[in-house]
């Protein structure tokens, strides 16, 4: 839902501001855009280390994401059944597809425009897809699921794709680079919805 309005994206927001800013994030997304362009996938992506964040995030925050989405072409609608994506737009330009309705979307930092309208806050089982234009796209995801048990759902297909780090992530570097794997790994944390963002950052139960 683009443009929602949640308490705890004032956390996220922060986290984006660090992010933005730190120079191994930038070379990281200099290589995904490098690897893209040698690779005839539709896409290219890294894993971001929460512990490296130096910033407070909310509870339900389980793993963060680099994307670098080809130009001109749709990334593939899909859903994700356990997890609830907080997705903004760092560079380039497009529309997402979400819930069935084509916008705009807004990148972050854009003169004029509420910091919110950058977000995509998209909940669990909610089909969505994003079309970059004009050039590659480079996005930051929030996920409510861990990063090694992250699930993609094609809606044409059904096909399922499991996000999965080959390595332990390392305080040493901030990113590390990650494939899909079929195996997963339980860590018996509980599947968060967008309200259980909200009450858990504001303390109400």
């Amino acid at each position: 839902m683009p443009g929602l309005k949640i308490d705890y994206l004032d956390q996220l927001e922060a986290a984006v501001e660090y992010l933005a800013k730190d120079e191994s994030v930038k070379a990281r997304i200099r290589r995904l855009k490098e690897d893209l362009a040698a690779s005839p996938e539709t896409f290219t992506w890294a894993t971001i280390e929460l512990a490296a964040i130096p910033r407070p995030l909310p509870a339900c925050i389980r793993s963060a994401w680099i994307f670098v989405l080809r130009q001109e072409v749709a990334s593939g609608c899909h859903f994700h059944p356990d997890s609830v994506q907080h997705m903004l737009l760092l560079e380039g330009a497009g529309r997402s597809h979400i819930g069935g309705a084509w916008r705009p979307m807004v990148r972050y930092g854009t003169p004029g425009q509420p910091p919110e309208a950058a977000w995509s806050i998209i909940d669990r089982g909610v089909p969505h897809e994003f079309l970059p234009e004009g050039g590659d796209m480079v996005v930051i995801s929030f996920h409510t699921s861990p990063a090694n048990e992250l699930d993609e759902v094609s809606c044409d297909s059904g096909r399922q794709r499991h996000y999965c780090c080959f390595a332990p992530i390392r305080r040493k570097s901030s990113i590390v680079r990650t494939g899909t794997s079929a195996l997963r790994y339980p860590s018996n944390l509980p599947v968060f919805s967008i309200s259980d963002c909200t009450r858990r950052t504001s303390g109400v139960e």
